[in-house]
Order: structure tokens, then sequence, then C-alpha cells
């Protein structure tokens, strides 16, 4: 992993975790409940997981077009949808 990923990828994970711990209390579980909303099956779908990254003030470049990316709640890694 470059220097530049691992920065980006550091600045993402401290925006959602200070909207997680602003809007949610801290807890991922609420936060993934609350964005797991168009259906509530368990998976964040791109739009959703675009919604959640828009709210933690991450936009622009990777925000402007939703992806195929589903998240489960017990998992940190991606799969595709």
């Amino acid at each position: 992993m470059k220097h530049g990923d691992r920065r980006t990828k550091r600045e993402i994970q401290e925006k959602v975790s200070r909207l997680v711990t602003s809007r949610f209390g801290g807890d991922y579980h609420k936060a993934f409940d609350h964005y797991d909303s168009q259906p509530k099956d368990g998976k964040i779908s791109g739009a959703e997981l675009m919604q959640l990254l828009r709210d933690a003030g991450i936009g622009n470049w990777l925000t402007a077009t939703p992806g195929s990316t589903a998240l489960s709640p017990n998992s940190t890694k991606t799969t595709t949808a």
C-alpha cells in the first residue's frame, strides 16, 4: 500500500469514526442499522455506503458515483453485491 493510500484510508476511518461517535454514541451496530435502510437486508448497498460517506464528510470523487459495494455488520471487508 502506498503512503498516500494509507493516509486516505486513515482519513476515511477517522471521519467515519467521528460520525459514528457524534450521531450514534459510538455504537457501530446502531450506525449500521441506520444506513441499512432500503431494504433492511443485513448489508450496506453501494447507495447506502455513499450516504454514510457523504454524512461523514467524505465527498467529491469518492461519493460522486455509487458503486456496487456491500458491507455486512460482522465484516470489515467489502463484497461485491
